[in-house]
């Protein structure tokens, strides 16, 4: 018998038919860019971005969970930018208390913490612009109640005695090279803002780093 082309391939392996029952993710802050549905825009600290990485990882999570598994998140740094990111963690970790207390959608849940607020803050090159973040917050005691649910913090006392220090601020005049370099970031910056140059060529992450070695030593 000849053998066709469609007979020569393997046949795939679904999720399901791998039998696992216990998902343990290390480093689990690389998957808190989970997309959700939302009114608001323009809030600093607010990633919605669509990461299929996050999506594939919620589907597993709750074909697990569903079928009796186990799941385990490992981070040193659950929270990275806002409160937001609680938020994500329940939809992985403990949807059904969203379901329980009609909290699934995002703008419900992040009403009954946080109130974004619009205020001036300075930039990198040392310009105001007005920013809006989450930075009222109210029922935090409920939402740790909810967050501790599904999370444990293991801490360790550290028995060592500290030095009795004082610290003293002192002010230095910036020199001419690095007022000159300074200059050099604000133009940098209003260049990205207009779009003049692609972000491989030159980003706001960039000059954020050159102008903190810039505030170390200029050499840097």
């Amino acid at each position: 018998k000849e053998v066709t082309q469609s007979e020569r391939k393997d046949s795939p392996i679904t999720w399901e038919q791998l039998g696992i029952d216990a998902l343990f993710i290390d480093e689990s802050q690389y998957f808190k860019n989970l997309h959700f549905q939302t009114k608001m825009h323009n809030v600093a600290g607010l990633n919605n971005s669509d990461s299929q990485r996050s999506t594939d990882t919620l589907m597993k999570v709750q074909y697990t969970l569903k079928t009796g598994g186990r799941v385990v998140f490992s981070t040193g740094t659950p929270i990275c930018n806002s409160i937001a990111e609680l938020y994500t963690l329940q939809r992985y970790l403990d949807a059904e208390y969203l379901e329980e207390t009609k909290l699934t959608h995002f703008d419900a849940w992040i009403g009954q913490f946080a109130v974004p607020v619009t205020a001036p803050e300075i930039n990198v090159d040392g310009k105001y612009k007005v920013k809006t973040r989450f930075a009222e917050f109210h029922n935090l005691p409920e939402l740790m109640t909810a967050y501790r649910r599904f999370a444990d913090f293991p801490t360790v006392k550290i028995e060592a005695q500290q030095p009795d220090i004082e610290i003293v601020q002192v002010g230095a005049l910036p020199t001419d090279d690095q007022v000159e370099f300074t200059a050099g970031l604000v133009a940098r910056s209003e260049m990205i803002a207009n779009k003049v140059v692609k972000p491989e060529e030159d980003n706001m992450l960039v000059i954020t780093g050159d102008g903190r070695k810039l505030s170390i030593d200029p050499r840097l």
